[in-house]
């Protein structure tokens, strides 16, 4: 394993100033593991470890869109079609014209419909995007704004009406099982959250008397549920093997996951220069990942990959607590996930600190 004094020397002084209380990291260069280790405590009385699930919030997002493409490579679905030919409700309002490229880029213009994501059952959830109306002005396509969560309960719900499975089943069977991660998903059962027990490590929210357990995130009812953008829980080196295979033109240590033809279509510009109209930042977009700045000078990006990330460097972070990227130009694929969510500004101070301490570590800093 390589040394990574500055990146380590960072958390250990994350954790001393009370922006999280541990954190894990995977780290490979072509294929092959540089770094993969816990370090700090999960509970104060209890080291965090690889073994311990975090939930990975919207950095697991980027998994619907290789998700989406099985099943455009199989003929089932193409980008450009209307999300209501598969979800004939969905066209209420005049939503009509929004496709599967517009959800997966932000550019669908429905975040007045973010609010359903609080229903109580999936169908409920699904029924009240359908009769939500669209933003004021909005031309699907030619505005962005970051999407939250509904986007990706839509295209969960096109993924199980054309596999006959669950959202949740899918990906386990064609992602992460190949991935060598078959426990890997963005719901568990009952059984399962309870068969984990002190392997699921709560996430800490910082507030004015320090870090404390978040109020509902890790509790059996939300675990429970499938949350397809911000539920997925998993080992940190799942998320940077997944990483590893969009590196690998859809192949991982011999399990061919997707075509390389999809792969391009996830990675490549989507969206470029558009003003997003949450994050207030223009940022670039490929299908569900973000991309860096042309000129590769993302230390301002939100959610970016640091300062020495190649113009190509693409990935998706979790609210104030991970990031999951790849850099194609130097073979890195990385995953990192702090059990600490120190506010916004924090975050970002934390995530660009350390994404660029990495590239410093492994020898790949541009001067």
């Amino acid at each position: 394993m390589e040394p990574l004094p500055r990146t380590e020397a960072l958390l250990h002084d994350g954790i001393q100033r009370g922006l999280h209380r541990g954190a894990q990291l995977y780290l490979s260069l072509s294929g092959h593991t540089v770094a993969h280790f816990a370090l700090g405590h999960a509970r104060p009385d209890q080291p965090l470890t690889l073994d311990h699930r975090l939930c990975w919030l919207s950095s697991g997002k980027p998994v619907a869109a290789a998700a989406l493409m099985i099943l455009v490579e199989c003929g089932r679905a193409e980008l450009d079609e209307p999300v209501a030919d598969f979800i004939p409700d969905f066209a209420a309002e005049g939503k009509h014209t929004i496709t599967l490229r517009h959800l997966l880029t932000h550019t669908a213009g429905i975040r007045n419909a973010e609010g359903a994501s609080a229903a109580p059952s999936w169908d409920e959830i699904i029924a009240r995007i359908c009769r939500a109306r669209p933003e004021k002005n909005w031309l699907p396509g030619r505005r962005a704004g970051y999407h939250y969560t509904v986007s990706w309960f839509l295209l969960a719900e096109v993924i199980q009406r054309l596999s006959g499975q669950t959202y949740n089943d899918f990906v386990r069977q064609h992602i992460f099982s190949p991935l060598g991660h078959s426990d890997t998903g963005c719901q568990m059962t009952s059984a399962q959250f309870h068969s984990l027990g002190d392997q699921l490590a709560p996430m800490l929210v910082r507030g004015p008397d320090g870090l404390r357990p978040h109020p509902t995130l890790d509790s059996a009812a939300e675990a429970t549920k499938c949350k397809p953008g911000s539920g997925f829980r998993g080992p940190v080196a799942a998320l940077g093997h997944f990483y590893e295979m969009l590196l690998g033109e859809g192949s991982w240590h011999g399990h061919r996951i997707l075509d390389p033809r999809s792969i391009s279509q996830i990675t490549r510009r989507q969206r470029h220069g558009m003003f997003d109209e949450t994050f207030k930042f223009p940022l670039d977009w490929g299908l569900g990942l973000i991309i860096n700045d042309p000129q590769g000078s993302g230390q301002h990006m939100p959610y970016g990959f640091g300062r020495h990330a190649s113009p190509e460097t693409f990935g998706h972070g979790g609210l104030q607590s991970s990031s999951g990227f790849a850099d194609p130009r130097h073979r890195l694929a990385a995953a990192i996930i702090f059990n600490g969510q120190p506010g916004e500004t924090s975050h970002q101070e934390r995530i660009r600190a350390v994404t660029t301490a990495i590239y410093e570590d492994l020898g790949l800093a541009r001067s």
